[in-house]
């Protein structure tokens, strides 16, 4: 004796339950970003206040960043969809350096560490154009 089953709508199911799960990983990734900016600006030293001010994020909407960078601030690498953690202060890098009695240098490498161990480079300056 042989049984066959036919089962409707799995396809959809797993579709939805994909959804589901990368909403909230999206949720967790931008409270993660909220927590790291809030580490990063009360790490930053203060003069005027804008360099701890200009620590922002943005959601990138591709799915396959791999490496962990901050690029004069710029923080991507969280997967999917990734995050990207900025800081605009032209001399954010200089800060970062050690070029201030108010914080130790790497003080960025030291907030990102508290939220994982990354694999590649964390800080890197680019340019201005």
């Amino acid at each position: 004796m042989s049984i066959a089953l036919k089962v409707y709508g799995v396809s959809e199911a797993l579709r939805n339950y994909r959804v589901a799960y990368e909403t909230l990983l999206r949720q967790g990734l931008v409270k993660t970003a909220n927590l790291i900016v809030i580490d990063l600006r009360a790490a930053t030293p203060e003069d005027t206040g804008y360099a701890a001010n200009e620590w922002k994020f943005r959601r990138l909407f591709t799915y396959d960043i791999k490496d962990v960078i901050i690029q004069e601030g710029y923080f991507s690498g969280i997967e999917p969809g990734g995050i990207e953690i900025y800081n605009k202060a032209p001399y954010i890098g200089m800060l970062n350096e050690g070029h201030s009695e108010q914080a130790p240098a790497h003080f960025i490498e030291r907030v990102m560490l508290k939220y994982g161990n990354p694999e590649g480079i964390i800080v890197r300056n680019i340019p201005e154009t």
